[in-house]
């Protein structure tokens, strides 16, 4: 079933080569999501076009970041990497999945004469490194368990004091302009329309790179009944009944 986890790509912006906005972009133009989806997920994800899950409201799909590998070269040769560059690409022993994405992703960026070096971290080395923000390049999964707009971009892209899993350091002022702003308007839809244009901003620099929305997936007997799903990723026993 459709949920609200996401695999991020950080792409960490106060540490080259990814300061520079034209080299995120390019990575995000070298995700072969729908490689991902059918190889790793086998189907049970959607290729994941950005900013926040496609389950919340207000997502706007902009979807400006196909697999292109020309526009990616001249992104890449505008920044001054014509000849691509080395880069440490983390990611965590305790999620199977990771490693096959990152095997993936190592083959796609060498096409360009990437060096991705793959290091498998222990979890708590893995988040570490992450939560501490100096992670150059690493896949993270994540759920925003507040189906909200501006809860989930305050979340992670805004670059003041509650910049909690802000972990690719972005930092951009009219968007914490726009959260900040939001945070206190309580009409739905006056909500929405305040932040309308925020994800296409964040999108154009390309804060991260997203990779899928991986589906949520249990495994549950015919015999029952009262599955509710929630986005803290929990279900509720208690709400489940047998039928024999």
């Amino acid at each position: 079933m459709r949920g609200n986890g996401q695999m991020w790509l950080i792409l960490n912006n106060k540490l080259k080569p990814f300061d520079d906005q034209r080299v995120r972009q390019a990575i995000n133009y070298l995700i072969p999501r729908n490689d991902i989806v059918k190889d790793v997920y086998h189907g049970m994800a959607r290729p994941w076009h950005g900013v926040i899950s496609s389950v919340t409201p207000g997502y706007e799909d902009q979807k400006p970041y196909d697999f292109d590998p020309e526009k990616a070269k001249k992104l890449l040769a505008d920044a001054g990497y014509a000849n691509g560059f080395e880069a440490d690409l983390v990611f965590s022993a305790g999620v199977p999945e990771m490693e096959n994405i990152a095997v993936i992703l190592q083959s796609a960026l060498a096409k360009l004469i990437f060096q991705l070096d793959l290091k498998k971290l222990p979890v708590a080395a893995h988040s570490d490194l992450v939560q501490t923000k100096k992670a150059q390049m690493a896949l993270w999964t994540d759920s925003p368990i507040q189906p909200d707009v501006n809860y989930v971009i305050n979340l992670v892209y805004t670059s003041g004091p509650l910049s909690l899993v802000n972990y690719n350091n972005f930092s951009d002022a009219e968007v914490d302009k726009m959260i900040e702003s939001g945070a206190a308007i309580i009409d739905p839809a006056a909500r929405l329309e305040h932040h309308k244009g925020v994800q296409q901003r964040i999108q154009d620099e390309a804060a991260m790179g997203w990779v899928v929305e991986p589906y949520y997936r249990v495994g549950l007997s015919r015999n029952l009944q009262g599955f509710r799903w929630y986005t803290t990723q929990f279900y509720l026993v208690s709400q489940l009944t047998f039928i024999k």
